[in-house]
């Protein structure tokens, strides 16, 4: 018997002929299984809720089907790893079959990888047939800088995936803001960003400016000091096309964040980190 597949939309995630014009950008998900199970992870780049219930079927060229088991009363559920990504529509595509309900959904964080939005996912009524689905999941929150999709068997289910793909699709950069009217007092004058550079909680005024250019697909990474429990985070507003931000909370010998710039598509956005004592630091970032 052939494959059946079918598709199926969110309500309210066509944004337009716009948006679906532009290319999406595929999240590395190891959506076709690969591999081994390790201690923690059902395989690379996957991992399941507490107990069994999750089995892997091998399927042509190192392709493998992850099938989840729900008990009668809690759902099974597999979540893939943290990726990267800015404003946008998530799609979400698998075949799946098996008995009950499955749904496909993601979670969304910060940059301090907090939970933004805790579950956004669609239910499908399973058959032995398989399906081909897609939803569509529009994420606009605030601050939301990852996520990670979700695979679940409902309770009483058991769910069979294969092929699954995620991609996020952004709408046309913005075109530059208008340079902004000089005011009183004047903005501190920007300085270099310097490579590898470690700037001390102390020696940062309440505001500084820098500026960083790069090459697209190459980045520049420096170090802010902190103090335990006063992190550093992300201000909203800039543009995740053109730069993208990995920023992780260290303490070797000294607290400090570790922030990576990466340049995307060509064009200049400011990314501001903000600190609980105030302090602002600015970086006016081109991607060249």
């Amino acid at each position: 018997m052939k494959n059946l597949f079918k598709s199926i939309f969110a309500t309210g995630a066509i944004l337009g002929a716009a948006l679906c014009a532009e290319a999406g950008q595929d999240l590395p998900i190891n959506g076709d299984f690969r591999g081994v199970p390790s201690r923690h992870h059902v395989v690379p780049g996957w991992s399941c809720s507490p107990g069994g219930g999750a089995r892997l079927f091998p399927r042509r060229h190192g392709k493998q089907t992850l099938e989840l088991i729900a008990a009668p009363n809690a759902p099974k559920i597999a979540v893939s790893d943290l990726r990267q990504i800015g404003p946008g529509v998530l799609e979400v595509k698998a075949d799946v079959n098996g008995r009950g309900v499955a749904a496909l959904g993601f979670e969304a964080f910060d940059a301090s990888r907090r939970t933004v939005i805790q579950s956004g996912k669609q239910p499908w009524q399973l058959t032995n047939i398989d399906s081909r689905i897609k939803f569509n999941f529009p994420i606009n929150a605030p601050g939301v800088a990852y996520v990670r999709i979700t695979l679940t068997a409902e309770p009483g289910s058991f769910a069979r995936f294969s092929d699954v793909e995620a991609e996020m699709h952004y709408g046309p950069a913005p075109a530059p803001a208008p340079a902004p009217v000089p005011v009183a007092p004047p903005p501190p004058q920007a300085q270099m960003l310097t490579h590898e550079g470690f700037y001390t909680l102390e020696s940062l005024p309440p505001v500084s400016v820098f500026q960083a250019s790069v090459a697209a697909g190459s980045d520049i990474t420096f170090k802010l000091g902190e103090h335990r429990g006063q992190w550093w985070s992300v201000a909203p507003g800039y543009d995740p096309r053109i730069c993208r931000i990995e920023l992780k909370h260290k303490h070797k010998g000294r607290s400090y964040a570790k922030i990576e710039l990466n340049g995307m598509y060509r064009g200049t956005t400011n990314v501001e980190f903000v600190h609980p004592t105030g302090r602002r630091v600015i970086v006016q970032f081109t991607s060249l």
